[in-house]
């Protein structure tokens, strides 16, 4: 239960992250595609954190 509160902790700052980099004209990126941008970069940079947290815990 704890780890799933993590993950969805990191998902929501990952989330938070994605926003205010894409706001302050960092990720460049159509408005109109902005939401499904962050989507995927939240996505990819959680499944990426995900694989070396679980990589790193295995041993």
């Amino acid at each position: 239960m704890n780890t799933y509160l993590n993950i969805f902790l990191l998902f929501v700052g990952l989330w938070i992250f994605t926003r205010t980099l894409i706001q302050e004209g960092i990720i460049q990126c159509p408005k109109a595609g902005s939401f499904i941008t962050t989507v995927l970069v939240v996505i990819g940079a959680g499944l990426v954190i995900f694989t070396l947290f679980y990589f790193f815990s295995d041993t």
